[in-house]
């Protein structure tokens, strides 16, 4: 005899689908926040200035590309860290061979966009200008003087 409990249960994902999903979802947004910090720790952040602000100008000009650099990023954390910690990304396995690839093909769009909403939060807190060259504060909006 079929109750309710076991019909609707047959239709229903498995607890391991929905875990599979939830991961899933996890490690893109893992991978997005890790190539993005890696773009900034390597090209604008402060603590890091006594290294990019002595970067040849052909590597300065590709670090400050964000979609450039980006590509390179999510490779290197592919394999640095998808690889080792059996990450995979979009249903592709961590150790299939193009996974990284693909993973710096995504860092190519998402890093420009989470780095400018970084960089125009940093600069709405008034932390550092986008070079890191001092502190500035936010932007203030003066009234229009009367004449």
């Amino acid at each position: 005899m079929r109750t309710n409990l076991t019909r609707s249960c047959g239709r229903s994902p498995t607890i391991a689908q929905r875990r599979r999903k939830v991961r899933t979802v996890t490690t893109i947004v893992l991978y997005a926040l890790m190539t993005t910090a890696l773009w900034y720790l390597l090209s604008r952040a402060m603590i890091t200035k006594s290294l990019w602000s002595r970067y040849p100008a052909w590597l300065d000009y590709y670090t400050s590309c964000a979609a450039c650099s980006g590509f390179l990023y999510g490779v290197v954390v592919a394999l640095a860290i998808g690889w080792t910690q059996d990450l995979p990304f979009l249903g592709l396995s961590s150790r299939f061979w193009p996974t990284p690839i693909v993973v710096g093909l995504g860092s190519l769009v998402w890093t420009p966009i989470l780095g400018e909403i970084h960089i125009r939060a940093l600069l709405q807190l008034g932390v550092a200008d986008p070079r890191g060259e001092t502190p500035v504060d936010p932007p203030v909006e003066m009234p229009d003087a009367q004449t």
